[in-house]
């Protein structure tokens, strides 16, 4: 099968053709084509992609006087270095450090002095080289350069920065733009937009511009494409082309192709996604527009790389939250496809991919999904997947075959491994159908995630849950809503965002990665992520304000971080919407029983963030702390503290609870022994608060002191519950007021909860008014 890059139609040729009539360049003309290769690779680069192929013959040339460069089909994203084995270029414009297998950015502007050279001499310098020979001279001798008698001093001076041997003292895109050689024409290209110089070059070679169009490295447009990605990012076909027909498409943009001949079964198309989008408004990079295999059409979205979800599963501390998030994501891809009666097929931990706006898309298979239809068996041969459903094993699929693989993934990145990967063939098919699945374990995951899975988890598809239902589920359902008014969510952007140490901008995210006290005292106001690794700022910070950052959404601190910080103040951040600190944070060492009588009064208060809506605390953290005060946080959904499962994780050990006015705030969760010497408790006008989780003796009160419990305006909490099994939440407690809870049907608590009131009042309190008469 050949493949073919459909591309902008550039009629006028390449350099390459240029180079093969023989036609000699004036200094001006190499000027002007050098101006845009360099605005060209520098808009490429700031993406992270190296074109990894430049020579003459990837170099077009446009009716306006453009040369753009084009024909990156292999070019490589840049995560770290790639294998010179892996490099697709052509030899003659190798780097010396590509023959020491790297391969990276400086290796582009090596080709372009190179293909300089070339322009002006009219033929490669080492042209003549077997691969052996051309090796040892690229790593061991001199680099070629041009003759100051035939050509000026600063185009040799530019030449010369292009080909420096050492990769990190050659000169960048940037830099090179400018360089005096071009920073004049570079100016005047961004602005005007085309190049006089060039069209005349063009006429003066070719003669007549139609004779260009034969080369054989330009394809001339065979579909009508729309050039308008401002909005979506998604190139249409007409409505019918060569037997292939537009089916439709989906919210998520994903373009879905039918073949309507030749006995071919319908398949939704793979959108690819190799190119940056932002390419189409550049006018120094081709347009790369889809591909054409045989009789079947892929068509272009946007710029994406993959995530590997075990990975990160595997390599980061991934929180129920996460799960749900990107449980989200499968759910409304499948929810495009399914509408169209479209099954992916395909589901697994590596189906999402993250574009270049940060952006969580479901992928679409090389291979195609399929139009459902329940009457076409499936090839048993090609069964091989641990998510694969029971029914696919017996040669038959629908829809909710989705939904079982999806459950799977979800399991498969809670306990970290599928229980059917050890399997094989036969038994693999064996297993699926007849092993029995014990799903999430309940001590370490919510009833809502618990059951969530189990409704993806049924054998019988008939029975199973469908997508439409499942984006109703509790677990998701919050989710979903925020990520179609938002189209994103900053904490998985941060997840996947595994490179470090650096300073970025990826979309309109910019990210501070903070490592040391310097990087913590130098962000800069307008970040909008910022990121505390692990093991950091321990020592030179006692206080965090955090009031100056206007852009803020995301706050992420990672484990044994901020050791000696006494208070936290977030406040008045208008885009903030998520806050995660992870275990062993804000808290000095691990203290002993007896430590936690004399604390300092440190606090962390968070209130005044209109967008707020999740808040995570892992175990162990703020252990010193005697105070936490959520309040007058309109959008808060869900607050976590600590973990139900692990015996000990002395969140705010000796600390008092105000949540106040969260009017948006559906589930709390306090894991074990936190607030375990609690002096005051208070959770006040929380309208639609349903569940209220308590960890093993939290939630109680010191024998020593006065102490108060308030619970007021809480209209829809139904469930309170605790995981006590013997002196546990709300002992010792004194002082009590329960008004307006008269929804609290579901309350598990120990027989000495409540037992020390010597003062109440008591107001529709549900349940628990039984308990204090």
């Amino acid at each position: 099968m050949q493949d073919w890059i459909v591309m902008e139609y550039c009629k006028c040729g390449s350099l390459g053709d240029i180079l093969k009539r023989h036609a000699k360049l004036s200094e001006e003309e190499i000027r002007e084509i050098t101006s845009c290769c360099v605005l060209g690779l520098n808009e490429i680069h700031n993406h992270k992609i190296i074109h990894s192929d430049m020579k003459p013959d990837n170099i077009f040339l446009t009716e306006d006087g453009i040369a753009k460069i084009g024909d990156y089909g292999l070019s490589s994203q840049l995560n770290h270095t790639q294998s010179v084995r892996e490099y697709a270029g052509t030899q003659l414009y190798v780097s010396p450090e590509a023959y020491e297998e790297k391969l990276g950015m400086p290796n582009d502007c090596w080709s372009l002095g190179m293909i300089l050279i070339e322009l002006a001499e009219g033929r490669h310098p080492y042209r003549d080289m077997n691969s052996t020979k051309l090796m040892i001279t690229v790593r061991e001798r001199d680099p070629p350069s041009l003759s100051r008698e035939k050509w000026s001093a600063v185009f040799v001076d530019f030449v010369s920065k292009c080909l420096v041997k050492k990769a990190n003292e050659r000169w960048t895109t940037s830099q090179l733009m400018e360089h005096p050689f071009v920073k004049g024409s570079v100016e005047r290209l961004r602005n005007e937009k085309s190049s006089p110089v060039l069209r005349e070059m063009i006429r003066r070679v070719y003669g007549n511009i139609e004779e260009a169009s034969s080369s054989p490295s330009i394809l001339a447009s065979i579909i009508d494409l729309n050039h308008d990605y401002s909005e979506c990012g998604v190139i249409e076909a007409r409505e019918k082309w060569q037997d292939i027909e537009a089916y439709g498409k989906n919210h998520d943009d994903h373009v879905i192709i039918r073949m309507v001949s030749k006995g071919m079964d319908p398949k939704a198309m793979r959108a690819q996604s190799r190119r940056p989008n932002d390419s189409e408004s550049s006018r120094y990079v081709i347009q790369c527009k889809g591909e054409v295999q045989k009789d079947v059409v892929s068509f272009i979205l946007e710029y994406s790389r993959p995530i590997s979800l075990m990975d990160v599963a595997t390599t980061t501390e991934m929180t129920e939250y996460h799960l749900a998030a990107i449980t989200s994501f499968f759910l409304l891809g499948l929810d495009s496809l399914h509408s169209n009666s479209i099954r992916h097929g395909s589901i697994n931990a590596n189906a999402l991919r993250l574009t270049h706006r940060g952006l969580i898309k479901l992928d679409v298979p090389y291979s195609g999904c399929y139009v459902y239809d329940s009457e076409i068996p499936l090839d048993a041969g090609a069964i091989e997947s641990p998510t694969v459903s029971p029914e696919e094993c017996r040669q038959w699929a629908s829809l909710e075959s989705d939904v079982w693989s999806l459950g799977m993934v979800v399991l498969e990145l809670a306990l970290k491994r599928n229980p059917f990967a050890p399997f094989k063939g036969d038994e693999l098919r064996s297993s699926i159908q007849c092993l029995r699945l014990s799903g999430l374990p309940q001590t370490k995951f919510s009833p809502e995630a618990v059951d969530f899975v189990s409704k993806c988890l049924v054998k019988d598809a008939n029975k199973r849950w469908p997508v439409s239902e499942l984006m109703k589920h509790p677990f998701v359902k919050d989710l979903i809503e925020s990520i179609r008014k938002e189209k994103r969510l900053v904490l998985l952007y941060e997840l996947f965002r595994l490179d470090k140490n650096e300073m970025i901008t990826h979309g309109i995210m910019s990210t501070a990665r903070i490592s040391s006290v310097e990087d913590y005292q130098s962000i800069p106001p307008t970040v909008e992520i910022i990121t505390v690794e692990n093991n950091a700022c321990n020592d030179g910070v006692d206080t965090i304000q955090l009031e100056d950052f206007p852009n803020l959404r995301l706050l992420r601190v990672k484990s044994n971080s901020f050791y000696r910080v006494k208070t936290v103040s977030i406040a008045n951040l208008p885009k903030l919407e998520t806050v995660v600190v992870d275990s062993n944070c804000f808290a000095p060492r691990s203290l002993q029983y007896g430590e936690y009588s004399n604390l300092p009064k440190n606090f962390l208060a968070l209130c005044h963030c209109p967008l707020l809506r999740i808040l995570i605390i892992g175990e162990k953290s703020f252990s010193s702390y005697t105070q936490c005060t959520l309040s007058d946080l309109p959008s808060l959904q869900r607050v976590k503290i600590g973990r139900m499962d692990t015996a000990g994780t002395s969140c705010f050990y000796k600390a008092s609870l105000v949540l106040q006015n969260l009017p948006c705030l559906k589930q709390l969760t306090i894991g074990t022994s936190c607030f375990v010497d609690c002096h005051e408790a208070i959770l006040e006008n929380l309208p639609k608060l349903e569940s209220l989780r308590l960890g093993n003796s939290t939630l109680m009160f010191g024998r020593k002191r006065m102490n108060t419990l308030v619970m007021k305006d809480l209209p829809s909490l139904r469930e309170l519950t605790t995981n006590n099994k013997q002196i546990g939440s709300f002992c010792n407690v004194n002082c009590v007021t329960l008004i307006n809870l008269d929804h609290l049907s579901k309350v598990t608590l120990t027989r000495n909860a409540f037992t020390e009131v010597a003062e109440k009042t008591v107001e529709n309190a549900g349940t628990l008014e039984r308990r204090l008469q």
